[in-house]
């Protein structure tokens, strides 16, 4: 991920939450073309922030597919980032 991406270490609950430096709705859908799911973290935040914010699952996730995920989302990241 790009140095400004912060993310949570779960701690017995099934999600990881990532803070990004893009829209997470716009990042969400084209995470979905590149094959990858996320949840835009908004409709999580009763007060409409979140809009940066990105929950991930990872407990129904082969590891190894997980890292896939990951390095796609990274680049999709970056992309946002940079356009």
């Amino acid at each position: 991920m790009p140095p400004e991406v912060e993310w949570t270490r779960p701690s017995g609950d099934f999600f990881s939450w990532l803070t990004l430096p893009v829209d997470a709705g716009e990042l969400a859908l084209r995470a979905a073309a590149a094959g990858v799911a996320i949840v835009p973290g908004g409709p999580f935040y009763p007060d409409g922030a979140g809009t940066t914010n990105v929950r991930l699952s990872f407990s129904n996730v082969g590891d190894e597919l997980i890292d896939v995920g990951i390095d796609r989302l990274a680049a999709l990241v970056v992309a946002a980032r940079d356009a």
